[in-house]
């Protein structure tokens, strides 16, 4: 507040009453004359409301004469003081238009003070969809980072605060979040709106945006299929063996986890492995890979690998079983494969003679030639080298065929067959000695065997 008045008064006292403030302006000796007049000034800034307010201001003023005193009021100064008006626009907008999965996404959030009165704080609200992932945030100076906290099923809801600010009339700030979209679980429309709430000494004023949105489709199918494959095709005793394991994703869904697992045969001692960008983890029997955080996609193919060598003293089959899982945060799935070889060993009744592959041989009875009264049996061992038909024809002295014996065959081991000493209709052949013709996959051999009772 400032006041004037004329040079022959003092400043006013200014004292504070219950309907505001008081100026008293005093002067004395003065010699106004008839028709003279003094004029006082108050001069202030109009002070802020809340609502409209009618101001009225009236003075009283005393004068004295040695003869007289008069005193009278003035007439009422009056105004209307209208109040500061409080608004916000708030405008949030997305980019690019159209994200797509794996790729960035900004928010970017706009709040002007459109209004005629200065905010003293602002909260700007925003939620997000839980697809958009690794999200990073941005605000203006006097905010502090963003209180993110989840809300489901909503997402991830940010908050910004500011407080002691002096957000006058057309004053805008921006706050942002980036984040990368991810895989959803199903076709889904990505929308969502945000807030901010303004306050003054007299309230607060609020507004939403408009809600930008964008879809992104859904994962499509987790499948995925497996090739388990053995190098040589035929092992030997004390040969090395690799296992090639292909993972090959059938799906037309990126697949983000797989675990390959390999139970390696007890008759084969591990020597390396290839992980193929998986980590390897072994617990014999079972070995295994397993990799997460993937990014596995449709069409594409992996590939591990384990080497052993085959046991120099075992005889049998040797069967390796692997199996793969492979997920993503929607689904999962499995398959699994076998493979299978023999080995003869180093002989026993299976090999007695270290047959090698293509080769046969006849065993008669215990003094060699087979008495079929007594049961006795010639028993043909053959290594066929591969799958298919083994055959075999039995001719007496004169050439003619008096049986034929056929049986089928994986390949790659020992097979034993047995042969009767009876002709094609189950009756004992006479004594005497008998050639055996015998064929299969690899195998062409000529035997001998006499039968004698």
């Amino acid at each position: 507040m400032s006041t004037d008045s004329p040079p022959v008064f003092p400043g006013p006292l200014v004292t504070s009453v219950t309907t505001g403030t008081r100026y008293v302006w005093s002067g004395t000796g003065l010699n106004m004359s008839p028709g003279e007049s003094f004029t006082f000034t108050i001069t202030g800034t109009v002070g802020f409301v809340c609502s409209m307010a009618t101001v009225s201001n009236t003075a009283y003023v005393v004068g004295k004469s040695f003869w007289s005193e008069l005193g009278m009021y003035s007439n009422a100064a009056e105004g209307m003081i209208q109040p500061p008006v409080a608004g916000i626009a708030a405008q949030k907008t997305q980019t690019p238009a159209l994200p797509t999965i794996g790729g960035p996404v900004t928010y970017r959030i706009v709040v002007a003070n459109t209004g005629s009165a200065t905010l003293a704080s602002l909260t700007v609200v925003d939620t997000i969809s839980p697809i958009i992932a690794s999200t990073v945030t941005a605000q203006p100076p006097g905010f502090g980072a963003a209180v993110v906290t989840q809300v489901a099923p909503s997402g991830s809801r940010f908050v910004w605060s500011g407080t002691g600010l002096n957000m006058t009339p057309g004053t805008a700030y921006t706050f942002t979040v980036t984040g990368t979209v991810g895989v959803p679980c199903a076709d889904t429309a990505l929308s969502s709106t945000a807030y901010a709430v303004g306050s003054w000494s007299c309230g607060s004023v609020s507004q939403f945006t408009g809600a930008p949105s964008f879809a992104v489709a859904g994962p499509g199918s987790v499948l995925a299929s497996m090739a388990l494959a053995r190098t040589p095709a035929s092992p030997a005793n004390g040969s090395s063996v690799t296992y090639r394991i292909v993972v090959t994703n059938t799906g037309t869904a990126t697949i983000t986890a797989v675990m390959i697992a390999d139970t390696l045969p007890a008759a084969v001692t591990l020597t390396g492995h290839d992980d193929g960008g998986l980590t390897w983890v072994s617990n014999p029997p079972l070995r295994a890979w397993n990799g997460s955080g993937l990014m596995f996609s449709p069409g594409t193919t992996m590939t591990v690998t384990v080497t052993g060598t085959v046991s120099a003293t075992y005889a049998g089959n040797v069967t390796n079983v692997a199996s793969v899982r492979t997920s993503n945060d929607c689904a999962g799935g499995q398959n699994a494969g076998q493979d299978s070889f023999a080995v003869a060993g180093p002989g026993g009744p299976q090999n007695p003679a270290n047959l090698k592959p293509g080769e046969a041989i006849v065993a008669g009875g215990k003094k060699g030639p087979i008495d079929p009264t007594k049961n006795e049996k010639a028993k043909i061992h053959l290594w066929p080298t591969g799958p298919g038909e083994i055959r075999i024809r039995i001719y007496n002295w004169l050439a003619v065929q008096v049986a034929e014996i056929t049986a089928s065959t994986g390949g790659n081991h020992v097979e034993v067959v047995q042969w009767e000493g009876t002709d094609s209709g189950g009756a004992v052949v006479p004594p005497g000695g008998y050639k055996l013709l015998v064929e299969a996959p690899g195998v062409n051999a000529r035997l001998t065997v006499a039968v004698l009772y």
